[in-house]
């Protein structure tokens, strides 16, 4: 049996990924979420992996800079 596996990601927003008020663009958000999602993925495979599907984001706050 294979020990757990765990995963921490952390990403940096950078100028491009900031609106004018200092909000971070919820498309950015998603392709961290995308990102994280193939990370995952393809450690739980051991391979090669795609996005299929992503469905249900609700984004409830904006993420502040600094």
């Amino acid at each position: 049996m294979t020990p757990p596996r765990e995963l921490t990601l952390q990403f940096l927003a950078e100028p491009a990924d900031v609106n004018f008020g200092g909000k971070v663009h919820g498309g950015m958000v998603m392709k961290w979420i995308d990102q994280a999602g193939y990370a995952c993925a393809a450690g739980w495979c051991s391979g090669y992996a795609v996005t299929v599907y992503v469905g249900g984001i609700r984004f409830l706050r904006p993420i502040q800079i600094g």
